[in-house]
């Protein structure tokens, strides 16, 4: 599972090192997608493949069915890490979510998450509001018990 938030930066050619603790479930590639709060998704093959299953189930005479489908796969680019546990994230993603030097890789459970420093900055602050924060999530079963 990914957790964590860590600073990194691209550099010039579009590089961004991977977190190491993160680089063990990424063996077989990372598939990177546009993300649903103006950042990018990252995933292993394995759970890229849970989640394309996921989609596939669903009826494609649903038009959110089909737009899922488009932001998961029209904007979905696999890429491998070279030595040094660095991906190239393409500059249509980058330029999508706004992408400069400085990122902030977040961990998502199944997935992790590359954010612009200023964007989780603002995210990061809305989620640390009490009420907001309890308002938000109010509808959710969070206890312990299993299901």
């Amino acid at each position: 599972m990914f957790f964590g938030q860590y600073e990194h930066t691209i550099d010039e050619k579009g590089r961004l090192t991977i977190p190491a603790r993160f680089r063990d479930e990424l063996e077989e590639g990372t598939y990177i997608t546009l993300g649903f709060d103006d950042n990018l998704m990252c995933m292993s093959q394995h759970n890229f493949n849970i989640l394309s299953h996921n989609l596939r189930t669903n009826n494609i005479i649903d038009t959110s069915t089909r737009d899922l489908r488009h932001l998961i796969y029209s904007f979905g680019v696999l890429v491998e890490s070279d030595k040094a546990g660095r991906i190239l994230i393409p500059q249509n993603l980058r330029d999508m979510v706004n992408l400069d030097t400085n990122v902030v890789i977040t961990g998502a459970g199944d997935y992790f998450e590359i954010w612009s420093s200023s964007q989780w900055r603002n995210k990061s602050d809305e989620m640390r509001e009490p009420a907001l924060r309890n308002k938000k999530f109010e509808y959710l079963n969070l206890t312990f018990e299993e299901s």
